[in-house]
């Protein structure tokens, strides 16, 4: 009897499992057609599960490692690596990549002629100016189900005369807070307009909306200041929140910042403190992570913008000196496919 008992069981648990694929991967049309928060659902499910193996893993790699583990043996790792650039293509052409890198600027990214040159066996090292860009790249391609590892901190680490921008000016004494403020709501799911059902065709869409939309992904710490420093006035459009675990937030925050770690970000207890028409600016130590949570946010329709460096940015004395900047690597770039040493004037 107990046999049978756990046949029926496994019967009812592989039919709940049809059910639910066909749910969330099924055709949109005729009386079944899902509606927006069906939609929504469907992405926030798909989003929570892969955050939740994120936090488990690596996501960044360091340019020592990069260079000394994978660069100096490509003839072994290239089969097992792929280099993408996410910068600008002038950039990448005459300021300088890494070598045996290829090139996909990062707005560009969910055009189907460069997905088609992403290859899914390998594991995609993919790095930007200072780690944002390929941290947004990161995300979405984790989601579609690619495996990749950003370059902790960019070019900005690999090598300062590539990087184009100016590198973080290691200057952070903004005031923290240690309390943390009261929530005044709970706020219903952003409305979610999609043409796909499946989850990964419904976050293809919704990420070529956001890597097309106008306006920047991040924030500077001083234009958050500015807000702080109004906040009766600017808390009717703008929601703070620290995207730190619990202790690192309790020890110091940006004032008015609220606390929901990155890999809880779409859980939805925590999706139901954050205004919809509000915009939502995220922190995290050093503004990698936090650029996770704004792209999960933006995926789900949510308007969330990342503060530059993060915490590092406002006041470094509250991030762990492992998590903060310290200064760049002189390993050789290429430009127009020839090889530029360190310290070479030549781009």
């Amino acid at each position: 009897m107990e046999k049978l008992n756990s046949t029926t069981r496994f019967k009812k648990l592989l039919a709940a499992i049809v059910a639910m694929t066909t749910i969330v991967c099924g055709p949109l049309s005729g009386a079944g057609q899902t509606d927006a928060s069906d939609k929504f659902e469907i992405i926030r499910a798909h989003i929570q599960a892969w955050l939740s193996e994120a936090s488990t893993a690596v996501l960044t790699i360091s340019a020592s490692r990069l260079k000394e583990e994978i660069m100096d043996d490509w003839s072994h790792q290239s089969d097992k690596y792929q280099i993408i650039s996410v910068r600008k293509p002038n950039d990448y052409k005459t300021a300088g990549h890494i070598p045996h890198a290829t090139n996909i600027y990062w707005v560009d990214l969910m055009r189907d002629e460069h997905l088609e040159r992403l290859d899914p066996d390998k594991i995609l090292v993919l790095y930007c100016y200072y780690g944002h860009g390929s941290m947004i790249s990161l995300t979405i391609l984790g989601l579609l189900g690619y495996k990749s590892h950003s370059l902790d901190f960019g070019m900005m680490n690999w090598n300062l005369d590539a990087l184009v921008k100016e590198p973080w000016d290691q200057e952070a004494d903004y005031e923290v807070q240690t309390d943390a403020p009261r929530l005044k709501g709970s706020y219903p799911a952003p409305a979610l307009t999609s043409d796909q059902s499946c989850a990964k065709g419904i976050i293809k869409e919704m990420a070529a909306k956001y890597l097309a939309g106008e306006g920047s992904p991040i924030v500077r710490s001083s234009e958050i200041k500015a807000i702080v420093d109004n906040w009766e006035q600017k808390e009717a459009e703008y929601q703070i929140v620290d995207v730190r675990w619990r202790r690192d937030y309790e020890s110091g925050h940006v004032p008015n910042a609220i606390n929901i770690p990155w890999p809880e970000i779409a859980e939805t207890e925590n999706l139901r403190k954050l205004d919809p028409h509000r915009t939502v600016m995220t922190c995290s130590d050093n503004g990698q992570v936090g650029q996770v949570a704004t792209t999960v946010l933006s995926l789900l329709g949510y308007h969330a913008v990342n503060m530059l460096f993060g915490m590092m940015d406002w006041n470094q004395a509250y991030v762990d000196s492992l998590d903060r900047w310290d200064g760049a690597a002189s390993y050789p770039v290429e430009c127009e496919n020839q090889l530029v040493p360190h310290g070479s004037d030549s781009h």
